[in-house]
C-alpha cells in the first residue's frame, strides 16, 4: 500500500496480471517474419552499448510489448547485422534458422566456410568424416580403417606441434 493524494491505495498486483497485457512471445513468434519486422527502422544509427544480445532481450520485449523468451529457441536477431547494437528499432524476434539465414545472406560465413578458414580444407574434410557427417567424404558412422586412424592421429599430432611452437615463440 502507498499514499496517493492522501488516500491509501492498494498497489499489489500479480505478475500474471501484467503478463496478460503483454503479447506471449511463443504466440508472437508464430507471426510471419514480415509482421515481426514491421517496426524496423534501419535509417536510424546503431547504438553500440557493448553488451551481448542476452542483455537486449528485455529491451526488445519492452519495446514490442512481449514477454521475454526463456531458453534458446527464440533468438534476438539484429537486422543491422551488428551484434553490439542495442537500438530496438534494429532488432526483432526470430527463430534460430532465420537468424542463421540472415547472417549468411548478409555476408556471414557458413559453418563449413569458417571451419575451412580455420583448419584448411583437408583437415575440415577429416573432421567432417570423423563426425560421420553425410556431406563429408568419411565413413558415415562405420568404423575407421587403421590407415584412417593413423592419418587422423598424425593430423592431430601436427596440430599440437604447431600450437606448441606458437606458444613458445
Amino acid at each position: 500500500m502507498f499514499s496517493y493524494n492522501n488516500e491509501i491505495v492498494d498497489a499489489v498486483f500479480s505478475v500474471s496480471s501484467i503478463n496478460k497485457c503483454m503479447k506471449n512471445i511463443y504466440e508472437y513468434i508464430e507471426l510471419p517474419k514480415s509482421d515481426r519486422q514491421a517496426h524496423l527502422n534501419l535509417s536510424e544509427p546503431c547504438i553500440e552499448r557493448g553488451a551481448g544480445s542476452y542483455y537486449f532481450k528485455g529491451l526488445l520485449a519492452h519495446h514490442l510489448d512481449t514477454t521475454v523468451p526463456a531458453g534458446h529457441k527464440i533468438h534476438l536477431c539484429h537486422a543491422c547485422n551488428n551484434g553490439a547494437c542495442g537500438n530496438p528499432n534494429h532488432m526483432y524476434w526470430g527463430t534460430a534458422q532465420e537468424n542463421r539465414q540472415d547472417q549468411v545472406t548478409n555476408g556471414g560465413k557458413t559453418i563449413w566456410e569458417r571451419t575451412v578458414e580455420k583448419y584448411g580444407e583437408e583437415e575440415a574434410r577429416l573432421m567432417n568424416a570423423r563426425n560421420g557427417n553425410k556431406n563429408g567424404s568419411g565413413n558415415k558412422g562405420k568404423s575407421k580403417s587403421e590407415a584412417q586412424k593413423q592419418k587422423i592421429a598424425e593430423s592431430v599430432r601436427l596440430k599440437w606441434q604447431e600450437k606448441r611452437l606458437d606458444t613458445n615463440s
